[in-house]
């Protein structure tokens, strides 16, 4: 990938400068944008730095790819074979029951086998019981290439193993793949159902122009170690971090999301999450992260009781939300869990002081001020989105308005005159929009000079110009 990157940076220059368009070989320079080079720099690294392959010989602690071993480990060494490689089940139909080629290599293979073990002293064949369901073979590597140039000596891949090998035919590379004087690599017989496994990283393109808020909750140490290895992957995203403040320490944070647009924090005191919707309003992809391993039966999520509704309330407002255990593995039906914790009542909950709350407002302003919901009661106090009753999609709206104002007039100011035109339209049609769901009994006003008024008094004083 470094070489890749350094041609790409290369012909960009070629292209940029002005360079004969065409190369030695008569073709012309590839310009491609120096954002997608980055990003392909970027995501080589995250790949080649982020822990993700465990197995039999490092249960607690991932390597990455640049720790894997040069050599297999001893166990790795062993292959799962639940079945003959490269067969074709269809024509065998039930392999274990039915005369086939595969099973007439297994009972060859099986005195060459204990001829090997009482060699090495170690087995390199546990030949399972066919009778059973639940028993399948773990073999040597060297057996598994026995087969596979037994059953198709002139494949592909066989042909391969010759030239690498330096074999001079299949009869010899077999023999070899026998012969105890080549098993100089350790191994070590093991149940190979679970083997070197790896938890790949997901990471999207994201073009200048899009904008992408991805939030993390964690809530331990052991939790912080996932979360910054997700950070890793959110290449140009926004990153939201909520998580305690000892563990969310400023240092930390700009180092985990070193290659993210920017950040802001949400910081969790004494296990307290206030402001859940607000969390959500802006967010496109939530992470959450078990506090620790999970039982290996039951419903106990490892989550604090804040934490459980703020994943229960994504899931339920269709927020994009994914579980993560301690091992960076994901569960893929966490809202089951929360059914049967009594998540939904509690959550149900909240949302029904919400309406008694917004039930008691006589009017709702709406504005911007820099850091601000955009919503203002009465009084001018700022309401926050957790308090009040109302549609989640138009929450998230106002949300976006307000970031643009945040965004744009902060600076350095972006802000002109289409922009603030841009800006006001969709001030009133989300005015309009939150009077609708509000209904008559609870006036949403805008500012103007004369002071807040509301949208049908805008309309007489504007001559309905919107």
């Amino acid at each position: 990938m470094p070489a890749l990157v350094a041609w790409l940076r290369d012909e960009h220059r070629r292209a940029e400068t002005g360079t004969p368009s065409l190369d030695a070989q008569g073709t012309h320079a590839l310009r491609v944008p120096s954002e997608i080079v980055d990003f392909f720099e970027q995501a080589a690294d995250v790949a080649a730095t982020t822990p993700m392959f465990h197995g039999p010989e490092n249960r607690t602690e991932q390597w990455s790819l640049e720790d894997l071993p040069m050599s297999p480990p001893p166990k790795a060494m062993i292959e799962f074979v639940p079945g003959a490689p490269w067969a074709d089940f269809e024509a065998w139909g039930e392999w274990k029951e039915t005369d086939n080629e595969f099973l007439r290599w297994r009972e060859r293979i099986r005195p060459v086998a204990i001829e090997l073990e009482r060699a090495l002293g170690e087995p390199v064949y546990r030949f399972a019981d066919l009778t059973s369901d639940i028993d399948d073979d773990d073999v040597h590597r060297f057996l598994v290439l026995h087969w596979c140039c037994s059953w198709k000596p002139d494949s592909a891949f066989v042909r391969y193993l010759l030239k690498i090998s330096g074999a001079r035919d299949v009869g010899e590379l077999k023999a070899a793949l026998i012969d105890p004087v080549h098993y100089a690599q350790p191994f070590k017989m093991n149940c190979s159902f679970v083997g070197l496994e790896a938890v790949t990283c997901r990471i999207d393109y994201l073009p200048p122009e899009a904008h992408k808020t991805v939030t993390v909750v964690f809530s331990t140490p052991q939790a912080r170690e996932v979360a910054q290895a997700l950070l890793a992957q959110k290449i140009d995203a926004h990153a939201v971090i909520v998580a305690p403040k000892e563990l969310a320490t400023d240092d930390w944070v700009r180092h985990a999301t070193r290659r993210c647009r920017y950040w802001t924090a949400h910081y969790l005191h004494d296990r307290r999450l206030d402001n859940p919707i607000e969390i959500l309003a802006l967010t496109d992809e939530l992470c959450v992260i078990a506090d620790a391993q999970r039982p290996t039966s039951g419903f106990d999520l490892k989550l604090s009781d804040p934490v459980e509704d703020l994943l229960w309330l994504a899931i339920d407002l269709g927020v994009e939300a994914t579980y993560f255990h301690v091992d960076r593995t994901r569960l893929w039906n966490p809202g089951d869990c929360l059914r049967k914790r009594g998540v939904p009542d509690r959550v149900a909950a909240r949302q029904s002081r919400r309406a008694a709350f917004t039930r008691e407002l006589t009017a709702i302003g709406l504005d911007n001020d820099f850091g601000s919901s955009g919503l203002w009661d009465d009084q001018g106090r700022n309401l926050r989105y957790d308090l009040l009753d109302l549609p989640f999609p138009l929450v998230s709206r106002v949300a976006a308005w307000q970031r643009n104002y945040d965004e744009s007039m902060g600076p350095p100011d972006l802000g002109n005159d289409d922009w603030w035109a841009r800006h006001e339209q969709e001030k009133q049609e989300i005015a309009r929009a939150l009077q609708t769901a509000l209904g008559k009994g609870l006036a949403v006003k805008l500012y103007r000079r004369q002071g807040w008024l509301t949208i049908d008094e805008i309309d007489l004083l504007e001559g309905g110009q919107s």
